[in-house]
């Protein structure tokens, strides 16, 4: 019997705490996951494989920002009932993006301050072609555009 789970590969450039940026790839299950799904889970670490083969074991809270590209993550099945909202997020390296943040429903409510002050590693940053899932932690203030 094989233990083995079917992944799919997702390209992604990783940019973890204190490292320049990694390109590689994310492991997804099959059923259609989402990279934002993946990091949203309990677990605190997840695979990535570098472009040159090399595999590591990335600890969620280590990570600054993952950008992939926006027409994966952004599925229209599972942004049911979210909305964007324009902003500049200042990280605390100082750089700043630019996009639409990604609004989920939640019982306290959709405004901005309520998607920022939840409970969540990661924010979805649509820019386009790209989509930023930005770690909490290094976000350093957020303003409306």
């Amino acid at each position: 019997m094989s233990l083995r789970v079917e992944k799919k590969k997702r390209e992604v450039d990783l940019y973890v705490d204190g490292r320049p940026s990694i390109r590689g790839y994310v492991f997804l299950k099959t059923n259609g996951q989402s990279v934002l799904e993946l990091l949203s889970q309990e677990a605190s670490f997840f695979p990535f494989e570098s472009k040159t083969g090399e595999f590591w074991v990335v600890r969620k809270s280590s990570v600054r920002k993952l950008t992939v590209t926006a027409e994966f993550e952004l599925n229209p099945v599972s942004l049911k009932n979210t909305r964007f909202q324009n902003v500049a997020l200042t990280l605390t390296d100082g750089t700043e993006e630019r996009g639409r943040l990604l609004i989920q429903p939640h019982e306290n409510g959709t405004r901005l301050s309520d998607e920022i002050n939840r409970e969540k590693g990661f924010l979805l940053l649509d820019c386009g072609s790209t989509a930023h899932l930005i770690g909490s932690p290094y976000i350093a203030a957020v303003r409306e555009l």
